[in-house]
């Protein structure tokens, strides 16, 4: 039946990977909407309460066997880098490129799902966003 629908295995895959990449998206993207640190606090928060879904691991685990679908498309993870620009009060370009940022925060995602306390991971996080605020 799932033959009937899907074309291929990687087809199926790759519309699960769009799923959970759009559940990931919206999360993201509405924490750092209000903008100011308040944003990185509320990412922070949506980065742990997604960490402790089996669909985070089930995303990461897609994006490393380089299932289609699995990062955010570059309008999307520019998005994000100007979220996140704007959530320090600086330019896009003080931050690093663009596609660097999905993997930076899925480090933290992997922290947290290697074990490694919440409170550990949580001040790494902000330790490295706030090194860019002068």
């Amino acid at each position: 039946m799932v033959l009937h629908y899907f074309k291929s295995k990687e087809a199926l895959l790759g519309e699960i990977a769009a799923a959970l990449l759009a559940e990931r998206w919206t999360n993201w993207a509405a924490a750092l909407s209000g903008g100011g640190i308040g944003g990185l606090d509320t990412l922070w928060d949506r980065l742990n309460e997604e960490a402790k879904r089996p669909s985070a691991r089930a995303l990461l685990e897609l994006r490393l066997a380089g299932v289609t679908g699995a990062t955010l498309p570059p309008k999307d993870a520019a998005e994000l880098r100007r979220l996140l620009a704007r959530a320090l009060d600086l330019p896009p370009d003080a931050l690093p490129a663009a596609g660097v940022l999905e993997p930076l925060l899925e480090g933290y995602l992997l922290a947290l799902l290697g074990g490694v306390p919440d409170e550990e991971v949580r001040e790494a996080f902000f330790r490295y966003w706030l090194s860019y605020v002068k």
